[in-house]
């Protein structure tokens, strides 16, 4: 939010003419000021890139001042590589910020030390200060609307703890952030995919609860509760791999804020209605700030995360080596809707939690166990809501029995929907 007497330093990236033409790659211009690095979202590499986005900077009057006697603005274009995200410098300018008035005019700049000697590209910009005078709360509403701060998001400006996901019943998503800001749609997927030393978390003097039959995984996506299917060896677990997807109507800035500000998804081996250990599995690394890996490919978090037995039961046992420790597999995957799996699901997009199926819609998706998403292949199958019928809270079964798990993840979102 811009303050009262505070300027904008706004850099305008229009256009580009006379690029090669590169299939594989994606343009953006990337530009630091006031020790602060914005970039633009990719674009095609065409010959005549559309690019029509502002980078802008808050200083106050004094700081402007100081920037003026020595500061100019490097503008530099790199081609990304879709497919393996690297980054390759095409050339830049350099614009002087003394220049820099209240009026917008852009002018064409050609590209310094540029990779396409024969082509000469050229980039057209525009460098210009915007002040606000106006009271608070309509400088508020201004940044909200205003289409040109495309990088520099008023959501960059929100608590992180304030972005709570609101569920669209009819179309079957949750809405991230401000509506007419937040437009991007994405799919998060969840996959528990396979198990080991599970045994380790029953001590021999541990009683299972009278009438369970069998174990299985549970953990809570957006509020919503989702189970494996039942499995009753623990020395040797099987179970089909499954995954539940939840869709997203967002920004990729306020999905990183959210994410960032989330303690992490619990994962639970359950017995009945008791939590027999669970995994931590922190998502404030599946997007980095400033990256734009997600535009060109799925951002992926994926290993083997520890389960750790309730405190009083944890008193009781005794410390086993590294590679005995029970561990679940987990895949969690976060992509644009628009960008397509190598073995898409057929999805319901009436439903925002969805999981795979086959013929009923009670079960889930199965994989071979050589087909696991934890070494990196997706499953396959439809999909459908999840069965309603095992969907145990290990919150509750935990607080009459008195343990000392604290579920923020599942409490935190379900107090956001």
């Amino acid at each position: 939010m811009v303050e009262k007497g505070r300027f904008l330093v706004v850099v305008s990236v229009m256009e580009g003419r006379r690029f090669p033409k590169r299939a594989r790659h994606k343009l953006i211009a990337e530009a630091r000021f006031d020790g602060e690095l914005l970039t633009t979202d990719p674009v095609d590499h065409g010959e005549n890139p559309e690019i029509s986005q502002e980078l802008a900077w808050e200083l106050d009057k004094k700081g402007l001042q100081q920037h003026r006697l020595r500061t100019s603005i490097k503008i530099q274009c790199y081609a990304v590589d879709t497919s393996t995200t690297m980054k390759e410098a095409v050339g830049y300018v350099v614009l002087d910020l003394r220049a820099a008035h209240s009026k917008q005019t852009s002018k064409w700049y050609p590209l310094l030390l540029g990779k396409y000697h024969k082509n000469k590209p050229e980039i057209r910009l525009a460098l210009y200060l915007d002040e606000d005078k106006q009271n608070e709360e309509n400088i508020s509403f201004k940044a909200k609307e205003a289409p040109a701060r495309v990088v520099e998001s008023p959501v960059r400006d929100k608590d992180p703890r304030l972005l709570k996901p609101v569920l669209n019943e009819e179309e079957g998503y949750y809405q991230l952030g401000p509506a007419k800001q937040c437009t991007d749609q994405f799919v998060l997927s969840v996959t528990i995919a396979t198990a080991s030393n599970l045994a380790q978390l029953i001590p021999s003097t541990q009683a299972l609860p009278p009438g369970a039959n069998g174990y299985f995984f549970y953990f809570s996506l957006f509020g919503n509760d989702v189970t494996n299917e039942v499995f009753h060896d623990l020395i040797n677990p099987t179970f089909p791999a499954e995954r539940a997807s939840v869709r997203l109507h967002s920004s990729v800035e306020a999905v990183r804020m959210f994410l960032a500000s989330q303690p992490g998804l619990q994962v639970h081996l359950c017995c009945g209605e008791q939590s027999l250990g669970r995994a931590e599995i922190p998502l404030n690394s599946l997007i980095k700030k400033n990256s734009t890996e997600i535009y060109m490919k799925p951002v992926t978090l994926e290993g083997s995360f520890e389960l750790v037995p309730p405190n009083r039961v944890k008193q009781t046992m005794s410390a086993v080596p590294t590679e005995l420790s029970p561990v679940v597999g987990v895949s969690i995957v976060l992509r644009k809707e628009d960008m397509a799996m190598r073995t898409p699901l057929k999805e319901d997009h009436r439903s925002p939690v969805r999981t795979p199926a086959s013929s009923s819609p009670t079960h889930r998706s199965r994989l071979r166990r050589d087909e696991s998403p934890v070494q990196g292949k997706p499953p396959r199958g439809k999909a459908s809501q999840p069965s309603p019928h095992r969907s145990p809270s290990p919150g509750k079964g935990r607080e009459e029995k008195g343990e000392t798990y604290e579920d923020d993840f599942e409490e935190g979102t379900n107090e956001n929907v």
